[in-house]
Parts: structure tokens; sequence; C-alpha cells
């Protein structure tokens, strides 16, 4: 039984000029929203530096007073006592660790933090009315 056209779609460039001029207002504010979601993203990273390069200082502190606390047991474990300084190396290790651990994760928050947000202003650029947008909470809100 052969197709009679009732009930079919217009063709995609029928259906795409139809929509042309809110496609082209949503694709510039949705740039836009991209523009802003990259400098956050750089705003970020340009964090994460400083703080690596504070936590870099952490560890070389930690690494300090290990050593100094070594080199002040080392008259007891030259009498034969237990090494002093076993348990300082764990501490500075597991210290390290742990913060790049910590670094590591809140790279990956703030990356999706900043992905999802360009992404709810992006949707919500192209289905909210014009003259709202979402607070923080999810809740529409007119400008």
């Amino acid at each position: 039984m052969p197709n009679s056209g009732k009930g079919r779609r217009r063709p995609w460039p029928e259906r795409q000029k139809q929509h042309a001029p809110k496609n082209n207002a949503g694709t510039a504010e949705q740039r836009g929203i991209a523009d802003a979601a990259s400098k956050e993203r750089d705003r970020a990273l340009a964090d994460a530096r400083a703080a690596g390069a504070v936590a870099e200082q952490l560890r070389g502190r930690a690494a300090q007073l290990a050593a100094a606390a070594r080199a002040a047991g080392n008259s007891a474990a030259a009498t034969g006592s237990a090494t002093a300084g076993d348990p300082l190396d764990v501490l500075t290790d597991v210290l390290g660790r742990a913060d790049a651990r910590a670094g590591e994760l809140a790279k990956y928050a703030d990356a999706a933090r900043v992905a999802g947000q360009a992404c709810e202003r992006s949707y919500d650029s192209l289905t909210l009315p014009a003259g709202t947008r979402t607070s923080p909470s999810g809740a529409a809100d007119v400008q």
C-alpha cells in the first residue's frame, strides 16, 4: 500500500527554515555560554595550579620537618634504639599522596561543575522564555 503522504513530516530543510531565527539566536547565546564556560574553566585551572604550588610547599616543609626529626633522633639510633625516622617517612608519604589525590579530585570536580553549569545555561537558553534564567536552586527567575 503506497504512502499517500498523509501525516508525513516536511523535509528537513523546510523544518530548519521554520526554526531558523530561533536557532540562530540560540546558537549565538550558546556560543557566549561556551566562551564563559571556557573562561571559568581557565580560572579553575589557574586556581588548581596555585593550590598545587602551595601543596608542593607544604610537602616540602613536611619533608624538612621529618629530616630534622630524623637528625634529632639519630643520637638515639646510634645507641641501639629503633629508628626514629620510619614513622615520619610514612607520615610524609601519606600526606603527599593524600594531597596529590585531593588535587586530582578537585580538578575533576571543577571540570564537572563548569561543564554542568554550561550545559544547564545552554539548555535554559533554548527552553526558557526570554528574560528568565535559572537560579542556582533550579527555580526560574525573572530578570
